[in-house]
């Protein structure tokens, strides 16, 4: 809590510097005990050194709470993701808000750095042709316009629930048993909730595109293999049903020669 403490003070001397023009950094920090240098790196936008993480993560602290639980969720439900899955659904967190895209070896030192994956992994490395047969036996073959916007729907409205709310709001620090706290830490509690909400949309919208490309996939597979048969069938039925493709003529001759033996 001295934490929050600290940082809401430096919070409101911002606001009132901004407010009173003649109010001087030393005067607000004094006022709302709080060191002089780290008010005025925070004027000139500097980040706060505590909250910094290194550029090598990619992902803010929030993406990768959801990412990893997203992870979890698909390793329970038996679709347990590979590692160029992640590395989707991380482009896919960073597309939205402008940044780049994540490095080649990001997805595995990500897997390495968070020890709650590191369990589950040997499973995450299971090959895509499992996820395939799946499909197969679901006898999924294509997804249309309509049938995507229904699971779309489906899949917000079963996201979008108090359960989920509330979980978020607990990944936020906000609790039942939690002490009173000034609002400006409801608000960003409220705000850091709903960014969460946000980032499993975002993740359930690409896991949706997915398998509609594995659905694709599929139905072009299928397409071939009747083009396939019905040419076998065509064959057959040029060669008189026979599929060594000998003639019917050759057949009698052949019955006729052996009645002639006796």
């Amino acid at each position: 809590m001295e934490i929050h403490s600290k940082e809401a003070r430096i919070i409101l001397a911002i606001e009132a510097i901004e407010l009173n023009k003649r109010l001087t950094i030393r005067k607000a920090a004094n006022y709302y005990s709080v060191p002089r240098s780290t008010l005025f790196d925070r004027i000139q936008d500097r980040s706060n050194i505590a909250e910094s993480r290194p550029k090598s993560h990619n992902l803010i602290e929030l993406e990768e709470e959801v990412l990893i639980q997203y992870i979890i969720d698909m390793d329970d439900r038996g679709f347990a993701p590979k590692l160029n899955s992640v590395e989707d659904m991380a482009n896919y967190m960073l597309e939205t808000r402008g940044a780049k895209k994540i490095g080649k070896l990001w997805a595995h030192c990500f897997v390495k750095r968070r020890l709650e994956l590191k369990m589950r992994f040997s499973v995450l490395k299971c090959s895509y042709s499992c996820q395939i047969e799946g499909f197969i036996k679901a006898h999924i073959n294509h997804i249309s316009k309509v049938e995507f916007f229904i699971v779309f729907k489906a899949a917000y409205q079963q996201s979008i629930t108090i359960q989920n709310m509330k979980a978020g709001f607990r990944g936020a620090a906000r609790h039942q048993s939690s002490s009173p706290t000034p609002i400006f830490e409801t608000v960003q509690a409220l705000a850091k909730g709903t960014e969460r909400l946000v980032y499993e949309v975002i993740l359930l919208s690409a896991e949706n595109r997915i398998f509609q490309r594995a659905n694709e996939a599929l139905t072009e597979d299928i397409l071939s293999q009747q083009e396939v048969d019905n040419q076998i069938q065509c064959n057959e039925r040029q060669n008189g049903g026979n599929p060594n493709g000998e003639s019917s003529t050759n057949r009698c001759c052949i019955s006729i020669d052996s009645s002639n033996c006796y």
